[in-house]
């Protein structure tokens, strides 16, 4: 559904404001207001910035502090993992933030990295 609001997005922003390549012979893009041509950056970049792609989740994680950035152990709920598909994804970093603090234990003492992260299906 979300893809869907965006690809309409896209398609109104296109209408109301085309790139210079889709201007036909006698139409200026000159001509439009500033306002408007703001408002269809705008659109456009919000588009791309929140589009959602098939079969990609993403997600806060607790890294161990011990752990290798390059290879990092994921917090599972009963432990650590290196897998990150038992990871516990959370949606907002706040909330990583705080469980991470309630586990201590990282390196140093009561330290753990959280780190956003994406999965792909």
């Amino acid at each position: 559904m979300a893809n869907d609001l965006i690809e309409e997005a896209r398609r109104v922003a296109m209408r109301i404001c085309p790139i210079p390549s889709q201007v036909e012979d006698g139409d200026s893009i000159e001509r439009m207001p500033d306002d408007l041509l703001q408002a269809c950056s705008v659109i456009s970049r919000l588009c791309d910035a929140v589009e959602v792609r098939d079969g990609e989740e993403t997600g806060w994680v607790i890294e161990h502090g011990r752990s290798q950035p390059s290879h990092p152990e994921y917090w599972a709920a009963t432990g650590f993992d290196h897998d990150n598909l038992k990871a516990i994804r959370f949606a907002r970093k706040e909330d990583a933030e705080r469980v991470a603090n309630a586990l201590g234990g990282g390196w140093p003492e009561g330290y753990h990295r959280i780190a956003d992260h994406m999965w792909c299906r």
